[in-house]
């Protein structure tokens, strides 16, 4: 069985709704060993807005899944504060994205 990393880059809610819901079908089923989920600039900006998008998040964490936004791009557009009041972890995540993928995480990347 795989292990999977998805990286949310789009600032599409709709796409991002997608991934986040496969993300979720994935854990519940147990499609795979592992799940983790990083959050990039666009993205983190959607999620920011999305009450939507945060309360699938959350579901996900409480599922098991590892979610980090990127705390270099979110710096950069000056919304880690808001990320973290909404539960959500801030992180370098250049490093343990490389070494997920270097250690057989499949990448998807939305």
């Amino acid at each position: 069985m795989k292990s999977v990393v998805f990286i949310f880059s789009t600032a599409e809610e709709d796409k991002l709704l997608a991934g986040m819901t496969y993300a979720k079908n994935a854990l519940k089923n147990k499609w795979f060993r592992d799940i983790k989920i990083f959050l990039f600039g666009p993205s983190e900006k959607t999620v920011v807005k999305s009450e939507k998008l945060r309360k699938i998040l959350n579901e996900l964490e409480q599922l098991g899944a590892f979610t980090t936004a990127c705390k270099a791009l979110s710096e950069k557009i000056d919304i880690s504060k808001e990320l973290l009041s909404a539960g959500i972890k801030v992180d370098f995540v250049g490093e343990p994205i490389s070494q997920l993928i270097n250690s057989g995480y499949i990448p998807l990347i939305y």
